[in-house]
């Protein structure tokens, strides 16, 4: 007998609201093998997909001596480049 019609055997004598907690727990263990699939229900995976590529390293900061004032900050052309990719990529995982 195969490991899944053990397990049919089993489930199956089971009440449905166990059945489904069975249910959930399986496809939870899915989704830990599907590999660094964007679409999954695992966040990290998907945070690292939204942010892959992004050059933090060279993020133009303003240094703290600086005004605080946001229009200093929404005023530097890299900060708006920066701001406008990422609205691109976010438009491009929603379709």
């Amino acid at each position: 007998m195969t490991t899944a019609e053990q397990i049919y055997k089993v489930v199956k004598e089971l009440p449905e609201p166990m059945r489904q907690e069975v249910l959930d727990f399986v496809e939870f263990l899915k989704q830990k093998t599907i590999p660094d699939d964007p679409q999954s229900g695992n966040l990290a995976i998907r945070i690292h997909h939204r942010f892959k590529g992004l050059d933090a390293d060279n993020l133009p900061i303003p240094p703290r001596q600086l005004s605080r004032n946001t229009d200093d900050y929404f005023d530097n052309p890299k900060i708006m480049e920066a701001i406008e990719r990422g609205r691109g990529r976010a438009s491009d995982n929603n379709h």
